[in-house]
């Protein structure tokens, strides 16, 4: 009797079971579809809603669909379109899901063959999170950026940050979350001082400073809170200092020289020994430090030279006894007066010579590299440090004549063309053939007041 209740159990399992594969029982996908059409105007729209079709999706198992659209709806077309503040944190955390579990690279029928990785959503998020100043995130979500992409979107953040406390957090947090803080800081400089937003590098300009100026100059900050990184901040100092000289701009050029710390150069020997590019971003700094202190030096002396006291009218025939004394009191205070400029004139045309002479003399020769085996391969730099020396060499010579032959030294006034033929040197291949043509007129000038006296 068992047997038999088992027999029957038995065909009516096969029963059931051939029953239900009779029936057309619809897939998921179907089910979906179904959704999606239904008549109620309610259920269509919920199914349409982005959370409910990224269920739908995750349901399917279509990873590489979920990310195409979600980079979709928060990456809109358009530079006024701006997706919810809602779905940007959704399609960020969801993509940081996805990453996890490796399923960010899965391609399946249907899905986009070039499927996009998390990267794009979380760096929409990450401008989200700097736009409503929610600053403490951005560091921890560029921490879940490829490494290639880290360096870039933090280095951008960090741009329009200014305060000299808030910076220090931001690079804690970096570090904090494994950042590269060294590639970073220097991607934020190289990014400040290389772009130029107000036209051709090489055009004269303010000599002034505008706010841009204060922006660049600021930006070099970024590579001093660490004095293992002072070393690029000397290089990148150096950029900025060569463009503001040939912009024309020398309070701009002293003020980068000032913001640098004062052993600045002491440090980057200590960190960077033996290294070709650290000796000469030293000397080059020392170079254009020198350049502006001559400049500096020779601007003060003619701020004294050229308001020398003059002294009182003559004193007219049959003047009134009072008008003698009251001039004999002037031609007093004029007799201290000049006196008092030619001691401070002596001296600041002695300080002015010594700078100046200071870059005609600079040791192997003013913004040349060291020696090297090795050519240079910053084309830019190169071509910069030519541009330079040829408009300041010949500057510099023409400062130095203007004092002499002001102060009437005329036979060392004549010593400069010594100078610039001297072969060692060869400074006369930083003078176009009109510079030389003209500095050799004023040279004659000075035979001819030597003669004379």
């Amino acid at each position: 009797m068992a047997y038999s209740s088992s027999l029957k159990a038995s065909d009516r399992a096969r029963v059931l079971e051939s029953r239900y594969r009779a029936q057309d029982f619809p897939s998921l996908h179907s089910i979906f579809e179904e959704l999606l059409r239904a008549d109620s105007p309610e259920v269509r729209k919920g199914s349409n809603q982005p959370h409910h079709i990224v269920q739908t999706l995750v349901a399917l198992d279509r990873p590489g669909l979920i990310l195409s659209l979600l980079t979709q709806w928060t990456l809109p077309a358009g530079p006024t379109l701006i997706a919810p503040p809602q779905l940007l944190r959704f399609a960020a955390h969801m993509g940081l899901f996805l990453h996890a579990l490796g399923r960010t690279g899965n391609v399946m029928d249907g899905d986009p063959a070039d499927l996009p990785s998390a990267d794009g959503i979380i760096i929409a998020y990450i401008r989200h999170l700097i736009s409503t100043q929610q600053k403490k995130q951005v560091a921890l979500y560029t921490s879940k950026l490829q490494l290639e992409r880290q360096v870039g979107t933090y280095a951008a953040f960090l741009r329009d940050i200014v305060d000299h406390k808030e910076r220090q957090e931001c690079l804690e947090l970096a570090r904090l979350h494994g950042l590269d803080v060294h590639l970073i800081t220097q991607c934020v400089v190289r990014l400040a001082t290389s772009e130029q937003k107000s036209g051709n590098l090489h055009k004269e300009s303010s000599p002034g400073i505008s706010q841009e100026d204060n922006e660049r100059i600021a930006a070099l900050e970024w590579l001093m809170f660490n004095p293992s990184q002072i070393a690029h901040a000397l290089r990148h100092s150096n950029t900025l200092t060569r463009r503001f000289i040939l912009e024309k701009k020398p309070i701009a050029a002293r003020k980068v020289q000032t913001s640098l710390p004062s052993n600045a150069v002491a440090l980057a020997k200590q960190f960077w020994s033996k290294k070709t590019w650290v000796d000469n971003a030293i000397k080059e700094h020392l170079s254009l430090s020198t350049y502006l202190a001559a400049v500096s030096a020779y601007d003060s002396w003619v701020h004294i030279f050229y308001k020398q006291p003059r002294p009182p009218p003559p004193l007219p025939a049959g003047s009134l006894t009072s008008q003698e004394i009251v001039w004999v009191k002037q031609q007093a205070e004029f007799q201290l007066a000049y006196g008092q400029w030619k001691e401070k004139a002596v001296k600041k045309a002695d300080e002015a010579l010594k700078a100046l002479f200071a870059v005609l003399t600079f040791p192997l020769g003013w913004l040349k590299d060291e020696p090297t085996a090795f050519s240079s391969t910053n084309l830019s730099r190169d071509n910069e440090l030519k541009k330079l020396r040829r408009m300041c060499v010949p500057e510099i010579f023409l400062l130095c004549h203007t004092v002499l032959h002001e102060t009437q030294q005329y036979q060392d006034c004549l010593e400069l063309a010594s100078m610039i033929a001297d072969e060692q040197q060869t400074l006369y291949k930083d003078f176009s053939s009109e510079e030389l043509r003209e500095f050799l007129s004023l040279l004659g000038k000075s035979a001819m007041a030597a003669l004379a006296g």
